[in-house]
């Protein structure tokens, strides 16, 4: 049972990667679904509350990446799985996989955007990109492909300061390319992977996981969705 930030990253290191959100019915692997009755969501009180765990966990450790990584939706991978989701996801080089068609302009361009200013916070990384208001849509499509893909990541927060130096507002997310985020090592990892291999791998901690029944239940078509994307 998880009853405060500490058994979170416990429960969150055993089992390499979970859903970011709160637990519901037919989630494949959700660390929320063990939260006791002392947690309580966007309270600010950086022990209890799961929405300020996301921040804290890449402030203080090194070993974690957040974002948008597991059905369009917000997930933890920590390092020691995340080159074996890089070589189920594909996850080669971008450019080559824009010019055969799988990656949009848009991408493409944060992509770029990203990897030439290191950390961005989300507002600049819109301005630098140049997308009109038109185009917002296919931004925050591009943004989502990105982290699914694992080619970015979110790397923390930054707060916002006005023309006087003054902070104000909600802190801005943060983007990294993942490659920076947990190094290069991370890629030649996965491809030192067989794609089966690191599939059965995954797979296999959902299974340990959920249970027999409960992998079961959870359906072969729910299980790949959640791994490949």
């Amino acid at each position: 049972m998880i009853e405060n930030y500490s058994d979170f990253v416990e429960a969150l290191m055993a089992r390499g990667f979970s859903l970011g959100g709160g637990a519901k019915a037919g989630d494949v692997m959700n660390v929320a679904g063990a939260f006791g009755p002392g947690i309580e969501w966007h309270t600010g009180d950086a022990e209890t509350d799961p929405w300020a765990w996301r921040m804290r966990v890449l402030a203080e450790r090194e070993d974690v990446a957040y974002g948008k990584v597991f059905l369009r939706k917000s997930g933890y991978i920590t390092r020691e799985w995340y080159a074996a989701f890089v070589c189920v996801r594909g996850t080669g080089s971008l450019f080559d996989a824009y010019y055969a068609g799988e990656v949009s302009a848009e991408a493409k361009r944060i992509y770029e955007v990203v990897a030439e200013n290191g950390d961005v916070p989300l507002g600049l990384l819109k301005e630098e990109c140049g997308f009109g208001k038109e185009k917002k849509a296919a931004f925050d499509r591009g943004l989502v492909e990105l982290q699914m893909r694992l080619w970015v990541t979110i790397s923390g927060q930054a707060q916002k300061v006005n023309r006087e130096g003054k902070p104000y507002g909600w802190p801005a997310t943060v983007f990294s390319t993942s490659e920076a985020f947990f190094g290069h090592e991370v890629w030649e990892e996965a491809k030192a992977m067989r794609w089966d291999e690191a599939y059965e791998r995954i797979e296999g901690q959902i299974r340990r996981y959920a249970g027999e029944e409960g992998f079961a239940a959870l359906g072969e078509r729910a299980v790949r969705k959640f791994i490949v994307g």
